[in-house]
């Protein structure tokens, strides 16, 4: 008998996961905040580089001289500053103006690239670096106006309008930087005729302390690690759920009560709800002449049939007209003097006789023997499997009036 193979009921089992759902919820919510979790920390931690004053430098350069790279504000170092400045930039054209053809856009590209240079020629970061004698900071005592010109960005919005940014570390420094830089080009672009004229559009921007390089979280990817979370919080779970499901091997359902070879004797619920009503669909059961008037009901699981259920049979059976009296083995009655037994069937139709459970206790075996018939107990997913079976196995050769199994639960 045990060696027969035994299919996993899906749908019990999917009743199983039912049951423990809470623990689902939980480990799967678990499982999504943890991953999470770990990708906002992830991306907190790899949004930026450290702020240093050589880091921005080498990362515009990198930028410069590799074209593969591609930085945005969200790749600068964290807790940088940048200060902006926006000129009107009046070029010089009279000396182009010969009656001959003009190529305006290669000149007006010529004039851009040569205004953008000079805003950072060395020697005007020269005059910057000793104007703010920047080499009283720490971070730029060996600065030349070389590295200087590497944290000042300039670039041509249209024909006439240029920007000047400064990324710096300090932002009250990079406020200054930006001022002196614009200044610088204001004084000296008109000494080399390249242009008529320049006036400041906005001045070196006061907003200095906003930070740059902070990448935004990515939501999409949180959302995305929240779910794998969860989903492997419950899949492990549904996993070891299984597993736990195939080796207690509960009884269930009367299919399994088939498996055994025993009859079925119904399956009966013990919610709250529905107790009282079941047992008297219970007691209404064993009320018929072939039982005889003496039942046993022995339960397969450790222990004894609970007080609950003792009063809620001795109920049951009024509630269907018969008067019936219930004894346990805790009762000083020795099961196994049949006259004993016939006194206490006086007066009443039915003496029910609850034992403890049928492996364990020889009071089990004595009621049967000494009872006209008897019921055997199983628990709803609390018995296993090898007990039914062992039970089967050992009233199989007895003459024991088994009437069949219930599942209570």
């Amino acid at each position: 008998m045990k060696n027969k193979e035994r299919v996993i009921d899906l749908r019990q089992f999917f009743i199983y996961l039912w049951e423990n759902i809470l623990i689902l919820i939980i480990v799967g919510a678990l499982g999504a905040g943890a991953l999470a979790v770990r990708d906002y920390k992830k991306q907190k931690n790899s949004a930026a580089p450290a702020a240093s004053l050589q880091g921005i430098i080498h990362q515009n350069q990198d930028s410069f001289f590799n074209v593969l790279r591609n930085y945005t504000d969200t790749n600068k170092p964290a807790n940088s500053a940048e200060s902006r400045v926006k000129l009107y930039v009046d070029f010089n054209l009279i000396e182009f103006e010969n009656g001959d053809k003009i190529d305006n856009n290669s000149i007006i590209t010529q004039l851009t690239n040569d205004a953008c240079y000079l805003v950072v020629s060395e020697s005007a970061m020269d005059r910057v670096i000793e104007k703010l004698d920047l080499r009283q900071y720490d971070d730029m005592k060996n600065i030349t106006g070389y590295d200087l010109s590497w944290i000042v960005n300039k670039n041509m919005q249209g024909v006439h309008i240029m920007n000047i940014t400064v990324t710096d570390v300090n932002a009250a420094r990079a406020h200054d930087i930006a001022e002196a830089v614009a200044e610088e080009f204001m004084a000296n672009a008109k000494s080399y005729g390249l242009v008529k004229d320049v006036k400041i559009i906005d001045a070196a921007s006061r907003d200095a302390d906003v930070v740059v390089g902070r990448a935004a979280l990515n939501k999409k990817s949180l959302l995305k690690k929240f779910i794998i979370g969860g989903a492997l919080g419950v899949v492990m779970v549904v996993v070891i759920l299984l597993i736990i499901f195939i080796i207690k091997d509960a009884v269930r359902t009367g299919e399994d009560i088939d498996f055994s070879g025993l009859e079925r004797f119904g399956r009966f619920s013990l919610k709250k709800k529905v107790k009282g009503e079941n047992l008297k669909k219970f007691a209404a059961g064993l009320d018929n002449p072939k039982y005889g008037k003496v039942i046993s009901l022995i339960p397969l699981d450790k222990g004894g049939v609970s007080a609950d259920i003792v009063e809620g049979i001795k109920g049951a059976f009024e509630g269907i007209g018969k008067k019936a009296e219930v004894i346990t083995s805790e009762d000083d009655i020795p099961l196994y003097d049949d006259k004993k037994i016939a006194e206490k069937t006086i007066g009443v139709d039915y003496l029910i006789i609850c034992t403890k459970d049928l492996a364990s206790s020889a009071d089990a075996r004595v009621a049967i023997k000494h009872s006209d018939s008897a019921v055997l107990l199983a628990g709803y997913g609390k018995t296993r499997m090898t007990s039914l079976l062992d039970a089967a196995e050992s009233l199989k050769d007895s003459d024991a009036g088994i009437i069949g199994v219930t599942i209570l639960g």
